[in-house]
């Protein structure tokens, strides 16, 4: 009984996502650079290029592979990673 118990559960929170860490920006720019990171291949520095070169979460969002790429640290298959996390429906 206990077992079968235990398997629902498991199976009601498969789609959920742990938050990341415990830390919680409250600065805007700590919010952007925190947001950017979550990106596959996103580091602190990487994500400070990132916000420099396109100057928002927003643009940076709405670069394509080839914009992305321009980027010191951000080669094709990072940007097509980054890409396919922005552009993939979620199911």
């Amino acid at each position: 009984m206990t077992n079968a118990i235990i398997g629902k559960q498991t199976e009601s929170y498969i789609d959920v996502v742990p938050l990341r860490g415990g830390y919680r920006p409250k600065r805007l720019k700590s919010k952007q650079l925190y947001l950017l990171q979550g990106l596959p291949q996103v580091g602190p520095m990487l994500a400070k290029r990132l916000l420099k070169h396109f100057k928002s979460v927003s643009n940076v969002v709405n670069a394509s592979v080839q914009d992305l790429k321009e980027i010191d640290g951000i080669g094709k298959v990072s940007a097509k990673k980054i890409r396919e996390v922005l552009d993939t429906e979620f199911l």
